[in-house]
């Protein structure tokens, strides 16, 4: 499916979309994200560009930093992907590197962060 902007153009970055779970694929197309993958997409999103350890990604999750939970966020970000590539047909640009994390390689917009904070802060 094909979302643009209603300018007929098609964003020019990957856009998250916090309140509604979505993710925009700069070709256009549009995913719905599972809670796992909202999670670990607002992380890497927010600061593309910048290294975000898999203890920062587990601790978001709230998993303990064991080897079993490490395999299993590795899965959840492969799982990701192809969800991402089959869904947008196109590959999400996170790169993995062993010591470091993960890094979003691309321009990125995440949106309806605010409303999250006041919302939250609303709750308190």
């Amino acid at each position: 499916m094909l979302q643009t902007d209603g300018s007929g153009k098609a964003p020019a970055s990957w856009i998250l979309d916090l309140l509604h779970w979505t993710l925009c694929a700069p070709n256009g197309c549009m995913m719905h994200l599972t809670f796992v993958e909202i999670t670990i997409a607002r992380l890497i999103l927010s600061t593309p560009g910048k290294w975000v350890s898999r203890e920062n990604i587990m601790h978001a999750l709230a998993k303990a930093g064991n080897d079993a939970n490490r395999r299993s966020l590795d899965t959840a970000i492969g799982r990701m992907r192809k969800k991402v590539k089959n869904a947008v047909g196109m590959e999400i640009p996170i790169q993995a590197a062993y010591g470091r994390g993960y890094v979003f390689t691309c321009e990125t917009e995440v949106l309806g962060g605010e409303q999250i904070s006041i919302a939250a802060a609303d709750l308190a």
